[in-house]
């Protein structure tokens, strides 16, 4: 889908994403608790013996009890790469941002 629009609005195939200005920054993925504004790696209690975990954003305005819209991502878009050095490997954390490596699940 993605690809499909850069196709439509760049009008070619095969688009080298990096070149194009992004419009969202992803905050880093930080190793604490979640907080208001903080971008981090979460286990469920009951997966903690596993690799399961996912990815959890509060927005900086976020307050105790406070009604907020919710974004989902689902992860397994991999394994996946290409001429460009865009990486999946399909996890909820496993996409080509650096940062990830030391907290990936």
């Amino acid at each position: 889908m993605v690809s499909s629009l850069l196709t439509v609005v760049l009008g070619a195939q095969n688009v080298d994403v990096s070149t194009v200005k992004p419009d969202l920054i992803v905050p880093e993925l930080a190793a604490a608790k979640p907080a208001a504004g903080l971008r981090v790696k979460q286990t469920l209690s009951s997966y903690a013996e596993t690799d399961v975990c996912h990815v959890i954003y509060l927005p900086t305005d976020w307050k105790l009890g406070g009604k907020y819209p919710v974004i989902v991502e689902f992860a397994g878009n991999g394994p996946f790469h290409n001429k460009f050095g865009d990486v999946s490997t399909g996890g909820a954390t496993g996409v080509a941002f650096q940062e990830l490596e030391e907290l990936s699940c």
